[in-house]
């Protein structure tokens, strides 16, 4: 409530009372944009939400920092700025948020040394650069980061080329591994078997699939699927058992499923899908250990659901949700309590959520959650705990959170809609059991939410909405 004087003289008693007290205190220390932005709790398209150590860790953008990396404790509600530097449009653009040990290893920009490897163990004062790669303002850039034989690994370019580094986590021990050329561009790493997998380019093979052992001081090429210096391209890398599977192109069966063991001799197609050079294009590929669900295009099926236990003779379609050539359309794969959950048509309803437990009469449509022909779009499908989060719209066809057991009934959107906008992404699970998730507010504004078992969404922080408009 603003306070109005009743008389000059009372106006005047008040401003007597101001100089008075201006003048037996000391004046505070000017606020920096920092300290401004955490008092406000103002942020705006946060991304990368990652909880370690009871806490929730994110990028996101302000418009006096720029993009730093916040943290947020759900207990107190307090909200904190790690990256304190670089301050302006783009800021320290933290991204690869990874834990390796007892610290949260991250990629940023201080603005004098360009985008650099940088750790911190969840407060401003323990956030500091691990080495600066490419010495002096230019970004060295890692990616990949990857935690495995108890070190860090990642791609990175110190000015010779990207290539693949090792850190145990200090500044001395982090260093180019030996074996791959500056300029391979590993991408890519996976852990697998028992083996740190990636892809790597050799003016020999081109792009191809490489492995490096346990213990070993040398990562080496798997096999050379495409002769020569032409590219196989090899992605999705997905452990099954004993097994890597792969998409790759051999120049002969186009994109296809493949399998290996990390040695030459066993790295092979493990069927050609859609028979000669045309491509069955495999994606969405995941795995429960015992067997790989994926969707391919075989061509007379179209694009539908398949199954493989890493032979030829296991490696088959699922059902033909839309009978015929143009395919269900099955996508965003998500394994949860031994099914796989995704999104498909039949072409009598729109793309709805379906569920299959790898066998024909195992697969059906969890709901028509857009009742009809219409399509509630199912995505950025994941398992969190004991059931299932999604993002999917209603009959108005509003984006909202939904969250499901599996079963018709029990599959059932967030309280209140967030708005015709809304397009909730990355739900992430506290550890008290609360689901995180950025949606678009009123004005268009991608934040932060918080739902409860009530399924009520708070929102995260104060808004930037009104001036960003």
């Amino acid at each position: 409530m603003r306070f109005r004087p009743r008389s000059w003289f009372a106006l005047l008693l008040l401003l007597s009372g101001c100089v008075c007290s201006v003048a037996q205190t000391t004046a505070p220390a000017a606020e920096t944009s920092v300290e401004a932005a955490e008092r406000r709790r103002e942020f705006i398209d946060p991304r990368e939400l990652l909880v370690w150590q009871g806490r929730l860790y994110f990028n996101a953008f302000d418009s006096a920092l720029g993009q730093a990396l916040w943290c947020f404790d759900p207990d107190s509600g307090q909200l904190q700025v790690l990256t304190r530097f670089n301050p302006g449009f783009r800021g320290a653009s933290p991204g690869g948020l990874t834990v390796f040990r007892d610290r949260l290893y991250f990629v940023a920009d201080d603005g004098e040394r360009g985008r650099e490897l940088w750790r911190t163990d969840g407060t401003s004062a323990g956030t500091e650069l691990l080495k600066d790669l490419a010495t002096g303002p230019a970004a060295s850039t890692p990616t990949d980061l990857t935690v495995f034989d108890g070190a860090l690994f990642f791609a990175a370019n110190d000015g010779a080329g990207f290539r693949l580094w090792r850190s145990t986590g200090t500044a001395a021990s982090t260093q180019p591994v030996a074996g791959l050329a500056a300029g391979s561009n590993p991408r890519q790493l996976t852990v697998a078997l028992g083996k740190l997998f990636f892809t790597a380019t050799s003016a020999q093979s081109g792009h191809e699939l490489w492995v490096l052992d346990k213990g070993a001081g040398r990562p080496r090429l798997v096999k050379d699927i495409r002769p020569g210096s032409e590219d196989s391209m090899p992605s999705q890398l997905t452990a099954l058992g004993n097994t890597l599977l792969f998409v790759a192109h051999d120049g002969q069966h186009g994109w296809e499923l493949w399998r290996t063991n990390g040695r030459a001799a066993q790295t092979q197609l493990v069927k050609d899908i859609r028979p000669g050079p045309d491509a069955s294009r495999p994606n969405y590929l995941v795995s429960d250990g015992q067997r790989a669900y994926f969707v391919a295009d075989d061509g007379p099926h179209g694009v539908e659901l398949w199954r493989s236990d890493g032979s030829a003779a296991g490696t088959h379609l699922v059902q033909d949700i839309w009978t015929g050539h143009r395919g269900s359309g099955a996508s965003f794969l998500t394994l949860h309590r031994g099914h796989v959950y995704f999104s498909a048509t039949d072409g009598v309803r729109g793309a709805e959520l379906w569920r299959s437990d790898g066998t024909a009469a195992g697969t059906g449509l969890v709901g028509d959650l857009r009742a009809g022909t219409e399509s509630s779009l199912p995505n950025e499908i994941r398992s969190l705990g004991h059931e299932l989060v999604f993002s999917a719209t209603n009959d108005q066809g509003h984006f909202q959170v939904w969250r499901s057991d599996g079963t018709t009934a029990g599959t059932r959107p967030l309280a209140t809609p967030l708005g015709q906008r809304s397009q909730p992404i990355h739900h992430t699970r506290l550890a008290d059991g609360r689901l995180a998730f950025v949606a678009r507010d009123a004005a268009g504004n991608d934040r932060l939410w918080l739902a409860g078992a009530n399924l009520q969404p708070v929102l995260v922080g104060n808004g930037l909405e009104a001036r960003l408009r």
